[in-house]
């Protein structure tokens, strides 16, 4: 039976290798690119910040949601007019 959680847990996108031994599966980064192309994040790898900022977005509610995008949106805009 523990197999079967640990086949639900990897099929979910969890490190069973460190579920099981504290130590984290390296990932090449080309199989990297290919799962975030197929989870539709582009040709751009995305760092662990910008995954967990994603993660955190998709359990927000829509009214975090749309706080967000109008937080990064303002921050964004500052960052640009900054560059000028």
């Amino acid at each position: 039976m523990g197999g079967e959680y640990l086949f639900s847990f990897a099929a979910l996108g969890a490190d069973v290798n460190y579920i099981l031994t504290g130590q984290r599966t390296i990932i090449p980064e080309s199989q990297q690119l290919a799962e975030q192309q197929r989870a539709g994040y582009g040709d751009h790898i995305l760092s662990n910040d910008e995954k967990e900022l994603l993660d955190n977005y998709s359990s927000c509610s829509e009214e975090g949601k749309n706080s967000i995008k109008t937080i990064s949106a303002s921050l964004a805009q500052s960052a640009k007019r900054m560059k000028q």
